[in-house]
């Protein structure tokens, strides 16, 4: 079939005077192309078929068909034959074109775990957490801006009138339905990324757990904008007849659309309450309020403790001897003025001055009473525990999204209306 169309391509061209390379101008493509068209070894997009039509003053039927066609001098069982083989055509020209669309979006999903896999290596291998959401942005967008372009050309190639409508209405379904997938996934591996871009500087890293945690409220909550987005667009697609529905599917479609809307309602608040949960969890605890600390009931003891020569945890290299101090204006400062630090009570006046020289501390939490002990000091060592348990607690609410969401999905798979099978 192949073959035919490509005879009929050759000899429309020859006879409109056209060299190969002079029709691979005018559609843009390669000579090597239209080679391989007339050879039957291809076939030419759904999108070139009415510019092919135009170009050598035909029918795109005609084209499908590879034969020029005369009512007159055709019987109708003839037309009837011809119409079939132009549908049969036409079908396989529509799954060509969609497997062509697949193998596009192959490479877009390609571009996504590129753009995640830079995340990773730049957060863990190399504590850039802010550039690696940078990288990965590039490539997520550049994906989604490659996804919408190829599904133009998918669209594009399905316009022609000349096609069943039934078989192309399918293909319609179902490269709007892929293109979906993607072009979500993208968006939801675009907020699971998010937490990097949320630790405080260019030259920090986020642990595993800290970015899973942070990922399962980001990738959360875009999980639920994107149903309630969906649900919007599939009324809109509908609506404006880009999306076309099966035959006698239009009360089926109601019905769910309607149980939608009804379970929306219902578990929107639910989650809602969970996320103000969650934040209410994150501003009232603190990784403080599960590690243990340093206490002081006086100033003297903590002024001694905080003028201890003590490095920090995370700083491997020996502690130079030839530290200089400058002030916001360049202007040279001796260690003393440097270092100083005041201690004020909650009436502003001064309790003691100290200088900070202990580089453990990373945390000083004032007493509840009016001269502001007991005070309680922390390391970056007593906070990791801390740390990891408003982890869990974040991981524990993100497992809650996933059951509610997990959970809405069941209601509505079991009370929707199944799509009717044909025999």
């Amino acid at each position: 079939m192949l073959e035919k169309m490509g005879s009929f391509l050759s000899v429309l061209r020859k006879a409109k005077g056209l060299s190969q390379m002079d029709l691979a101008e005018l559609l843009n493509v390669s000579d090597k192309t239209v080679s391989r068209w007339e050879r039957g070894k291809g076939s030419p997009d759904l999108s070139l078929i009415p510019v092919l039509a135009d170009i050598f003053q035909v029918t795109s039927d005609e084209i499908l068909r590879g034969e020029r066609i005369n009512p007159a001098r055709t019987s109708p069982e003839d037309l009837r034959k011809q119409d079939q083989v132009s549908r049969k055509q036409s079908r396989r020209l529509l799954r060509l074109q969609e497997s062509r669309f697949k193998n596009r979006s192959l490479l877009v999903l390609g571009l996504y775990v590129t753009g995640l896999l830079a995340a990773m290596i730049c957060n863990f291998g190399f504590l850039r957490a802010s550039l690696g959401f940078f990288l990965a942005i590039f490539f997520y967008w550049a994906g989604i801006l490659l996804e919408i372009l190829f599904l133009n050309m998918a669209w594009t190639g399905a316009l022609d009138e000349s096609f069943d409508s039934k078989e192309t209405d399918a293909y319609k379904r179902s490269v709007i339905r892929q293109a979906r997938y993607i072009l979500y996934t993208g968006l939801l591996l675009f907020a699971v990324t998010l937490p990097l871009i949320l630790v405080g500087g260019p030259y920090l890293g986020l642990t595993a757990g800290s970015w899973f945690s942070g990922a399962l409220l980001t990738g959360g909550i875009a999980s639920l904008v994107l149903f309630l987005f969906n649900l919007f667009l599939s009324h809109l697609l509908v609506k404006k007849e880009i999306y076309p529905l099966e035959a006698g599917q239009e009360v089926r479609y109601r019905a769910n659309e309607v149980l939608k809307r009804r379970l929306t309602l219902i578990f929107l608040p639910v989650l809602l309450v969970t996320f103000f949960a969650q934040a209410l969890v994150n501003q009232q605890l603190d990784a403080a309020r599960f590690s243990s600390g340093t206490s002081f009931a006086d100033f003297e003891s903590f002024k001694a403790f905080m003028e201890k020569e003590e490095e920090a945890d995370f700083q491997s290299d020996p502690p130079s001897t030839n530290i200089e101090y400058y002030d916001e204006e360049g202007k040279l400062l001796a260690e003393e003025e440097a270092l100083r630090e005041y201690l004020f009570d909650r009436d502003g006046q001064v309790v003691g001055s100290y200088l900070a020289r202990n580089q453990e501390v990373v945390l000083i939490k004032m007493g509840p009473g009016r001269n502001l002990f007991p005070i309680q000091v922390y390391s970056s060592q007593d906070l990791a525990q801390g740390h990891r348990i408003m982890g869990l607690i974040n991981v524990g609410f993100g497992l809650l999204y996933l059951v509610e969401a997990a959970l809405l999905l069941a209601v509505y798979y079991k009370k929707r209306l199944p799509p009717q099978r044909t025999t």
